[in-house]
């Protein structure tokens, strides 16, 4: 039987999207579009046990910018992945309550066009 949860999912300059998955390794490579990377933020995601999945060679295949980790002094590139762990770990479902924070978050932490042009730029010309 096929396991499937509620995660929400940023692409760059895309609105959050919240829809069910199937909890399977190909499924989240593809979304993310590679090999995936797991992001601990810090603020309120960490208290409500959210775990971002991204890709972990964004920067190096120079995806676009998607929004800041202020607590990380860095910023998410590609899409992002979120989703809830599970008292064992394990991936779980987003509940409503999670999504607010998800939402919270992200617009604390958007970038402006500005910010998104200069950060792309930075990424392939360092990267």
């Amino acid at each position: 039987m096929k396991k499937t949860v509620l995660v929400a999912i940023k692409k760059p300059n895309q609105p959050l999207e919240v829809k069910e998955i199937e909890d399977k390794l190909e499924v989240l490579q593809e979304i993310v579009e590679g090999y995936i990377e797991a992001i601990y933020p810090m603020e309120n995601l960490e208290e409500h046990s959210i775990t971002i999945f991204g890709n972990e060679e964004a920067k190096l295949n120079h995806l676009p910018s998607n929004f800041w980790l202020y607590e990380k002094k860095d910023c998410m590139c590609g899409t992002a992945l979120f989703f809830k762990d599970d008292e064992e770990g394990e991936m779980a479902s987003l509940q409503p309550e999670d999504i607010q924070e998800i939402e919270k978050y992200l617009e604390k932490n958007k970038m402006n066009i500005f910010e998104h042009e200069a950060m792309d730029k930075y990424i392939k010309e360092n990267f």
